[in-house]
């Protein structure tokens, strides 16, 4: 199967995020069910902030898709204790 290539110019490496989590699904009413697709996701922490602010909201199911470039990132997701 034929991939694209994928020059990136700049080499921007965050396994461990630069920026602050955030809620996905702050504005969906608390009985959706959420189907989220991420792209260029980064790190796991807004998935794991999520997760954890829904743990009350009743019985919303979350499934998320993870994409991004750099193959080690999502790596990150699931090397992690």
């Amino acid at each position: 199967m034929a991939h694209p290539v994928i020059w990136p110019r700049n080499n921007y490496f965050y396994p461990i995020g630069n920026n602050s989590p955030v809620c996905l699904t702050r504005h969906l009413a608390p009985e959706e069910n959420a189907d989220l697709l991420l792209l260029g996701c980064g790190d796991p922490r807004s998935i794991l902030n999520t997760i954890h602010t829904d743990l009350g909201s009743g019985d919303r199911k979350l499934d998320f898709t993870c994409c991004d470039a750099e193959p080690a990132i999502i790596g990150t997701f699931f090397s992690s204790p």
